[in-house]
């Protein structure tokens, strides 16, 4: 588990910044989201607030559709993806759910997403069983798409 401590004070210090950087907001996202899932001692809305403030001042309120057309544009690959573009597919699936239970709404519609991430787990079943080992942790347990 990671150090509580620590992560709280590099969110903190990431709300203050600007930054309008997909990968950057969106890691910010996954950080604050492992913090609200793991610690009851965060305030949850508190930091939700501070995080959708974050997004609006950084002009980044479309990110999750951003995100979500990057991992389409991954899944949608014709050929076998390597391991590294089956990991990223992961941590774009992860950031987007953590951006979805911070509050962010897409315009994108969720039902294809889900659907070409079904069909990509099945099209990429062995790298994606070794991402799913390499990225699991025990608070994912109940992420569909680490239950292949």
């Amino acid at each position: 588990m990671k150090n509580k401590n620590k992560l709280l004070h590099s969110v903190n210090t990431r709300l203050k910044k600007n930054n309008c950087l997909p990968h950057i907001v969106s890691s910010l996202a996954y950080d604050i989201f492992y913090l609200i899932s793991n610690y009851e001692d965060v305030d949850d809305e508190l930091i939700k607030n501070k995080f959708l403030d974050y997004v609006t001042r950084n002009n980044q309120e479309n990110l999750l559709d951003i995100q979500i057309e990057y991992a389409v544009q991954l899944m949608d690959h014709n050929s076998k993806l390597e391991y590294e573009e089956v990991h990223k597919v992961f941590s774009l699936v992860d950031e987007i759910f953590a951006l979805k239970k911070l509050g962010l709404k897409t315009d994108f519609l969720c039902h294809i997403y889900e659907q070409k991430l079904k069909i990509f787990l099945q099209k990429e079943f062995t790298r994606a069983k070794m991402v799913v080992e390499d990225r699991w942790e025990d608070w994912k347990k109940d992420w569909w798409w680490y239950r292949i």
